[in-house]
């Protein structure tokens, strides 16, 4: 008896707290009116995707965004026969956000790597480093929507 008491005594007190989480659509206080690309566009279109819903409509800052992003394969680890057996993916992002109404430009750069193997088949690696380009570009856009929150908030 006295455990379902504390249960439901835990339930109103969580309840009733006010916790909200940072990162709902209804608490971003900007408004991304425009994305250029410059470097890689599939990396670049990939982290707009992952801004855009963050986006508020009926925000006061109407921001405007230049992405430059660029991507570097290097090499990690080599086995005793001198073939590549991990590589590492670099994502650099420098971007510059500016309000509409203002001229003031803010400037920032966003890095990730994640390292992966080699697959046998040279088409299953391929396809391993397609779906490491989308998780860093992914991470990074995550980087940048978090960057705006504080910023423009």
């Amino acid at each position: 008896m006295t455990k379902i008491l504390k249960i439901i005594f835990l339930t109103f007190l969580l309840t009733s707290c006010g916790f909200q989480r940072m990162d709902t659509v209804g608490g971003m206080n900007f408004y991304v009116e425009n994305i250029n690309f410059l470097g890689d566009k599939k990396s670049g279109y990939i982290i707009s995707n992952s801004i855009m819903p963050y986006s508020n409509p009926s925000s006061q800052n109407k921001i405007n965004l230049n992405l430059n992003v660029s991507r570097e394969k290097v090499a990690k680890e080599k086995n005793i026969s001198n073939k590549i057996t991990k590589f590492t993916l670099i994502m650099n992002v420098e971007i510059e956000s500016y309000i509409s109404s203002s001229s003031e430009i803010k400037k920032n750069n966003f890095t990730h790597s994640l390292d992966y193997e080699v697959a046998k088949n040279h088409s299953n690696t391929i396809a391993k480093e397609k779906s490491i380009v989308e998780n860093i570009s992914n991470i990074v856009g995550e980087k940048i929507v978090r960057y705006l929150r504080s910023e423009y908030n």
